[in-house]
C-alpha cells in the first residue's frame, strides 16, 4: 500500500493549519487569552459595565487552556498520524 495520497501532492504542502498549530499553538493561545481579558477590559471601559470586565478577566484563562489543550492534541495527531 502506498502512502501516495494523488498526484500531484507533496507532503510539506499538506495539512497547513495543522503544521501551523503545531509550532504556533503556545502563542496562539496566549494571544486569544490575552486578547479577550482586553476586550472585556476594553467593553468595561467603553460603558457596557464593569461585569464585562470581570467576564472578560475570567473567561481569559479558561480560553487560554481550551486552545492550548486543542493546540497539544492536535500536535499529538500530527506526531501519530500524519506523514513526515
Amino acid at each position: 500500500m502506498s502512502d501516495d495520497i494523488g498526484p500531484g501532492t507533496s507532503a510539506p504542502n499538506q495539512y497547513r493549519a495543522i503544521r501551523f498549530l503545531v509550532r504556533h499553538g503556545e502563542q496562539l493561545a496566549r494571544v486569544i487569552g490575552a486578547a479577550i481579558c482586553i476586550a472585556g477590559i476594553a467593553a468595561a471601559l467603553g460603558g457596557w459595565g464593569w461585569g464585562f470586565a470581570l467576564a472578560g478577566v475570567l473567561a481569559a484563562p479558561l480560553a487560554y487552556l481550551l486552545f492550548r489543550s486543542y493546540a497539544e492534541i492536535v500536535q499529538v495527531i500530527a506526531e501519530t498520524l500524519l506523514p513526515r
